[in-house]
Order: structure tokens, then C-alpha cells, then sequence
């Protein structure tokens, strides 16, 4: 039975070790520098802040060469809009879904001779935050007089403070038993206890045997999203987990970074968490979270690094279990 919340690797370029503390230095490039006069420095500064928009921001072409035509900014071959105004500096993308990434938005910036400048950067919206259990006293057993006993469930709910969170419960017997889980799809097999709203953070739940494991899990919803927690058990075992991510990275892309690992597809994912930071211990007070990502499939992430150019950066996966 895994407990373990999560493992976590340091990435260094083009090599990564589980044992070893490195660092990955970002040279000065000189990205999107087509025209000597103009770079786009295209960024999604806010990314990762709203449920289901981002902004996109660029700098404005101010170059006396050639005469402005448009901006225009696509998801892959697909156009979203296209500026005629040059001093458009950005631009608000909305109607998106949680937990979207798009990994090939583009900028691109047409010149009177019929020339065509383009960056790419990697999107992303927030994920729904899920209602958790605490670390600790998440669930509390009681006997009583009569012998019975009684689960105490305690949760954290969702800072989205109009969502509902829903309350699940597996029974078993077996002391090896580990839930089949998508966390991507509805629950088969267990049953719902409670739908709470915000004022509610604990309930109770009676055994009917002594021999009964129960699990717990945590469904967060809000306008038709939904997000889950990582499972609760009222007797833990010991964590058994194992893997090698090969997390590794390459600036083979002006200053994008590519970071790639091997996937984890064991069916107590939950998340892949990417930090970065500036110096070694890369503890929790110097990293800065990038994105989490709930896809076991998603396997690299293009990280836009024109800001840091010249720093050592260090970069931190963390693989969380649903247990």
C-alpha cells in the first residue's frame, strides 16, 4: 500500500540523478531578434492565475524600417485574433477550460515588405483547487461504549470559495487493496457520503466492522469543473514507491527550456509539480511553483526563461500519488 506524497528531482541540463543537487545555467541568447530593432519578448505573465482565461503580453514594434501590418496571435495553425493596431501590447484569452495547457501559442507580426516575425510560447490556465486533507488528524477513530467505531473525517476546503466538495468512501477488507482510480473521470465503486458547501469541513463516518478499511477522497466542483484530492485511509501501511522520472532539460530553443521526464503510469497518479529557483537548497521558502500538471501522459513543458536569461535556474519535479 503507497502512502508516499511525493518524490522529487533537480534538474541539470541534458542530465538529472535523484541523488545529486545541480543546477542548470541559462546563457544570454538573443531570442526572436529577427530585425535588430525588434524582439517580441512574448509572455504569458499571469498564466496559471485564472480557471479559465490568460493574458497574452508582447512589446510593441517601434522599428522605422518597415511599416506595421498587424499583429496576430494562433494556437497552433488555429487564429485567434488579429491586431491591426501597433500599439496592441497585449491581448486576453477567455472561455478556457482548467487545467488547459497549449503548447504552441503564437505571436506573430506581419511587416509591409511581406515579412513575418513569430514567437511560441506554452500557455496555461489554473487548475480547480481541490478541498485536501491536512497532513495530519485528517481522519480520527473513535470506539465507543458499545464498541462501535467511528471515523472523524477533517478537510481544507477549496479556496474557490463557491465551489461544493463531495465526500467519497470505499470499503474493504483487503490490508493490500489499492483503489483503481482515474482521477480524470467519475468515481465507479464507491459511495458519497456528503456534498458540502464552505462551512462544512468534517463529518462522521460509523464502521460497521473492526476488519472494514476505508477510504476517503475529496471531489471539488465549481460551474461543471471538478478536481479531486489525494486518498485517505484510516489504517496507513508503509509507502513502497519507486520511480526514475529521467528529468532532464535543453535551451535548444532561443530561450525556451524544454523540460522532459518519463512518465509515472501507475494508477495512484495525482500530479506533476514544477518549481524553479535561484540557488541549491531549492527548499520552500526560494522555489517558485510553475505549473501543475494533472495529464500521467504529459511528459515535457516548455518553459519561457527570457526574463532569467544569464542566471543559474535551478528546477524541481515533485510526483504526487493519490495516496
Amino acid at each position: 500500500m503507497r502512502i508516499a506524497k511525493s518524490i522529487t528531482f533537480l534538474v541539470f541540463l541534458f542530465s538529472c540523478s535523484p541523488d545529486e543537487d545541480v543546477s542548470f545555467s541559462l546563457d544570454p541568447i538573443l531570442d526572436n531578434i529577427i530585425y535588430p530593432q525588434y524582439k517580441s519578448n512574448f509572455n504569458c505573465k499571469n498564466c496559471g492565475e485564472n480557471l479559465n482565461s490568460f493574458v497574452l503580453n508582447w512589446d510593441i514594434y517601434t522599428s522605422l524600417e518597415n511599416s506595421f501590418i498587424s499583429y496576430e496571435v494562433l494556437f497552433g495553425e488555429e487564429s485567434k485574433s488579429i491586431l491591426p493596431d501597433e500599439l496592441n501590447e497585449s491581448l486576453t484569452i477567455d472561455n478556457l477550460s482548467s487545467s488547459q495547457i497549449l503548447d504552441n501559442v503564437i505571436h506573430k507580426l506581419t511587416l509591409d515588405d511581406g515579412t513575418i516575425l513569430k514567437d511560441t510560447i506554452t500557455a496555461f490556465t489554473k487548475n480547480l483547487p481541490s478541498s485536501y486533507f491536512p497532513e495530519e488528524n485528517a481522519i480520527k477513530t473513535t470506539i465507543t461504549d458499545n464498541g462501535q467505531s467511528i471515523n472523524t473525517i477533517n478537510w481544507i476546503n477549496s479556496t474557490e470559495l463557491q465551489s461544493e466538495t463531495s465526500i467519497y468512501r470505499f470499503i474493504t477488507q483487503d490490508a493490500g487493496f489499492i483503489p483503481e482510480l482515474d482521477i480524470s473521470e467519475d468515481l465507479i465503486g464507491w459511495n458519497q457520503l456528503s456534498i458540502t458547501g464552505q462551512d462544512v469541513t468534517s463529518i462522521t463516518d460509523e464502521k460497521e466492522s473492526s476488519n472494514d478499511i476505508h477510504f476517503y477522497i475529496l471531489k471539488t466542483t465549481l460551474e461543471g469543473q471538478k478536481r479531486y484530492s489525494t486518498i485517505k485511509r484510516d489504517i496507513n501501511l508503509t509507502s513502497t514507491f519507486q520511480h526514475t522520472p529521467n528529468f532532464s532539460a535543453s535551451n535548444n530553443r532561443n530561450s525556451k527550456i524544454m523540460l522532459s521526464w518519463n512518465i509515472y503510469d501507475q494508477n495512484d497518479f495525482y500530479s506533476y509539480d514544477i518549481w524553479k529557483c535561484f540557488d541549491e537548497s531549492c527548499d520552500e521558502d526560494s522555489a517558485t511553483h510553475i505549473i501543475t500538471i494533472i495529464d500521467m501522459n504529459i511528459s515535457n513543458f516548455s518553459y519561457n526563461a527570457f526574463l532569467n536569461r544569464g542566471k543559474t535556474i535551478f528546477f524541481k519535479l515533485n510526483i504526487k500519488t493519490l495516496l
